[in-house]
């Protein structure tokens, strides 16, 4: 009954820290699948109007096509100060023609 308890207790000890090496690859391959580095818009500046925050300067830095299951395209921009965000078509153009607008 020893070996028992003891392979129960390493089995908590891997499950109770929160270890990044052990969290972090799950997820980050599902979420990136499909992005591309290259595409429709990828590369041009964008005015995003936030909430609280007024209007922040981003660039569009990936593309992810339309997916399968009625799934629209997204575009992932990365604002000034380094946060990100996926956008749908509809506000991706809103936002390029609000810094063409600004930038006029």
């Amino acid at each position: 009954s020893g070996s028992g308890s003891g392979s129960g207790r390493i089995q908590l000890s891997e499950l109770v820290p929160p270890v990044p090496e052990v969290a972090e690859p799950a997820p980050a391959p599902r979420v990136e699948v499909g992005w591309l580095s290259e595409g429709p818009h990828v590369g041009e500046r964008v005015l995003r109007r936030l909430k609280g925050h007024g209007y922040v300067h981003a660039v569009v830095r990936l593309y992810l096509p339309a997916g399968a299951d009625d799934e629209p395209a997204l575009w992932r921009i990365r604002h000034a100060d380094g946060d990100e965000e996926d956008l749908e078509e509809y506000e991706l153009l809103e936002a390029l023609q609000r810094f063409a607008s600004r930038a006029g």
